[in-house]
């Protein structure tokens, strides 16, 4: 009887490091992952078409000039990927943490460290697919300005800082 309340207690005791173990790992891939400071929801855009809703942006930083999306906006793509579903965002978002990024490990050589801690997105804003003609001329000479990264149809493409995941969450 004594043999097996041993047995008992050194399996219980073999769970409970496998548990703080486990649970350390996932403190290390969390603090360690790579955030894009958007939040989205599970299910996609209503009507069907593909992309993921943005519920929320958390301090979200862009390149100068670029277009900075906002809640209820639609992400088609990340690095060049399409979107579908929150699964293919989580997908891209886990490949981000495998790309090389400078930290400011050289400070003398400031514009590549800032031009690769940015992913490219693409977005469509909702609502903004139709414009009267007037509207639409101006907006393709506004496009055609190389600080406006927009197209006509409502799809905008902006570059996106790689931060770490906010303390709060």
């Amino acid at each position: 009887m004594e043999h097996i309340n041993l047995a008992i207690r050194w399996s219980l005791a073999g769970l409970a490091g496998a548990i703080v173990g486990y649970c350390v790992l996932v403190m290390v891939v969390v603090t360690t992952s790579p955030d894009l400071r958007m939040r989205f929801l599970l299910v996609g855009p209503p009507g069907g078409t593909s992309g993921i809703v943005i519920a929320k942006t958390l301090n979200l930083v862009v390149a100068a000039n670029k277009p900075i999306p906002q809640p209820h906006d639609i992400l088609l793509e990340l690095r060049g990927k399409p979107i579908g579903t929150s699964l293919d965002f989580m997908r891209e978002q886990f490949a981000i943490r495998n790309q090389e990024f400078d930290r400011g490990s050289d400070p003398s050589n400031s514009t590549r460290q800032e031009s690769s801690s940015f992913v490219t997105i693409k977005f469509r804003r909702p609502g903004s697919e139709t414009r009267p003609v007037a509207e639409t001329i101006g907006h393709i000479a506004d496009a055609l300005r190389p600080e406006n990264s927009h197209s006509i149809d409502g799809v905008f493409t902006t570059e996106v800082k790689v931060q770490s995941v906010p303390l709060p969450e």
